[in-house]
């Protein structure tokens, strides 16, 4: 049985594919060449380097009573500590007698220019990816934790996007983190703004469910590490890095490039994270999941008859509007040199389908856009992915089976096949069976979880940097 999703992340749509078309053509070539591929005679408008082992501090030794001291009465392990200067205070700073000077200088008798000694580490800011954003009983979650987190979170929602699209859209939720953590801090810090605009609160809330999953994890790893037995643990944890050494090691090197494990630590610093922190994150979600096996049954039997109150009860959810399922061939603008060769190209892939190729097949090898790996297949009405009114108008119009003229709109190329259309209706209770199952399965699996969530949380201290100021 699968493993059900402990945490589980939503994220707004990566990215809204871009629909397609805004012209049909009207005539058609001759039959040998339908879509003019010929004819068409104008432009349309490593391993690690091995680190030495720290300088060891010399023995301690008693220092004779007889020997000179700069302060009096202290010898070399109880030395009184330096005078501690505040900012602003305008008093020289004590000189040590025997202190040589440079010749022609005097003595510097102007204020320090800033804090020095303790009070510099006091005053010091810590650096911005240190910074604390939760606590778990005894683990933090720093601004990199969750920085950490973002290439993944892209990685899980990129759909067939380009490398390059992915990159970008790494950048944009990076910035849109890290101004929500700051946005954060300030309204801690700062005095409270009754006036929040809409996109900070959106950033509120993004920051806010990816706290919440790493806190559930940490709240069930820590129940783990108190509760396993300290002898079963060093064998929990060679399993488990032995799972991270065979099942993600090898994926990380692949995406790196494949080349040395140098290499691979240049790639994860690029993405925040590193080697030790991916590994010490897998562990962490590892062993959570195995342990919530513990405490929530995955197995409870449904009856016949659950599931049919379960229909009875939620009517709506069965309701379907209408759906069309249909493909699509793609030739955008930006990946060809001249609007004449793109022309050309999407022409050439609807004559390989008028001539018997299969249509996803000619999608896989030819189409670009994000349906390419899927052969071309779309369904409609999608809430996920942007259809322009070209596109739907074709998507609408045309006959079941019957391939469109060649489509254009500011993307690109198009021509497009509707495989089949599904009016609205009902689904019947006999259709809905196994998608009722699940549905009650994952529900009381939920509710397991969130009850076991909720206990650890009374008897462990959490704290995130969205929580109100105490007075």
């Amino acid at each position: 049985m699968r493993n059900p999703p402990l945490l589980r992340l939503t994220w707004v749509a990566i990215l809204c594919t871009a629909g397609c078309a805004a012209g049909v053509a009207r005539a058609q070539p001759p039959s040998t060449d339908p879509y003019g591929v010929h004819g068409f005679a104008g432009s349309a408008p490593g391993a690690r380097q091995a680190v030495p082992d720290p300088p060891q501090p010399p023995l301690s030794a008693a220092r004779p009573a007889s020997w000179p001291s700069s302060h009096v009465g202290a010898d070399v392990g109880h030395r009184a500590p330096p005078p501690d200067f505040s900012p602003g205070e305008h008093a020289a700073r004590p000189q040590h007698p025997g202190a040589s000077r440079l010749p022609g200088r005097t003595p510097d008798a102007s204020p320090p220019q800033g804090p020095t000694g303790h009070s510099a580490l006091a005053n010091a800011k810590p650096f911005f990816g240190a910074q604390v954003v939760a606590q778990v009983g005894k683990e933090a979650i720093t601004v990199s934790d969750l920085l950490a987190q973002v290439p993944s979170i892209v990685d899980r929602n990129r759909d067939g996007m380009s490398d390059e699209l992915l990159e970008s859209q790494q950048e944009a939720l990076t910035r849109d983190l890290t101004r929500a953590i700051e946005e954060a801090f300030a309204r801690r810090n700062g005095p409270a703004d009754p006036l929040i605009i809409h996109s900070e609160q959106i950033r509120a809330q993004m920051l806010g469910q990816l706290l919440r999953n790493q806190i559930q994890t940490l709240l069930v790893f820590l129940d783990a590490e108190r509760n396993i037995p300290a002898e079963g643990l060093p064998e929990v944890r060679r399993q488990i890095d032995d799972g991270f050494d065979k099942q993600v090691l090898p994926e990380l090197m692949e995406r790196a490039g494949g080349g040395s494990r140098r290499e691979l630590e240049k790639f994860l610093r690029e993405r925040r994270t590193s080697l030790e922190r991916e590994k010490r994150t897998f562990f962490q979600q590892t062993l959570a999941q195995q342990w919530i096996r513990e405490h929530v049954d995955f197995d409870e039997e449904i009856t016949h008859e659950q599931m049919l109150q379960y229909y009875r009860d939620h009517p709506d959810e069965f309701d379907r509007e209408a759906r069309t399922v249909w493909e699509q061939l793609c030739v955008q603008f930006v990946d060809q040199p001249s609007r004449r060769e793109a022309r050309a190209a999407i022409a050439d892939m609807g004559n390989r389908v008028l001539n018997g190729e299969p249509f996803p097949e000619v999608a896989k090898d030819a189409s670009q856009g994000p349906t390419a790996a899927d052969g071309g297949r779309r369904v409609w009405p999608n809430e996920n992915r942007y259809l322009s009114e070209e596109l739907e108008r074709a998507v609408h119009g045309l006959p079941v089976g019957q391939l469109s003229p060649i489509i254009r709109d500011w993307r690109g190329l198009h021509i497009v096949r509707v495989v089949e259309r599904t009016p609205p209706g009902r689904v019947p209770f006999e259709k809905a069976q196994a998608e009722i199952r699940e549905r009650i399965r994952e529900e009381r699996i939920q509710k397991q979880i969130d009850q076991y969530i909720s206990e650890l949380k009374r008897r462990t201290p959490v704290w995130t940097v969205l929580d109100p100021p105490t007075e």
